[in-house]
């Protein structure tokens, strides 16, 4: 298992993804791990994640 490096994602609303993550243990929960994502300042993947977290969402 990697802990860290670049993962990359096909969205339908932005496209490609290229973001870092860092995958952390959780000592207090056996077996589970957290893994955090970010995209770096000024590229394709910082833009799109911004996009979607402007996009309002419709209750369904």
């Amino acid at each position: 298992m990697h802990h860290s490096g670049v993962k990359r994602f096909r969205h339908p609303e932005v496209g490609v993804l290229e973001l870092n993550f860092e995958a952390m243990p959780l000592p207090a929960d056996p077996g589970l791990t957290l893994t955090a994502y970010n995209a770096a300042p000024g590229t394709p993947s910082y833009d799109g994640l911004r996009l979607l977290a402007s996009l309002e969402t419709v209750p369904g």
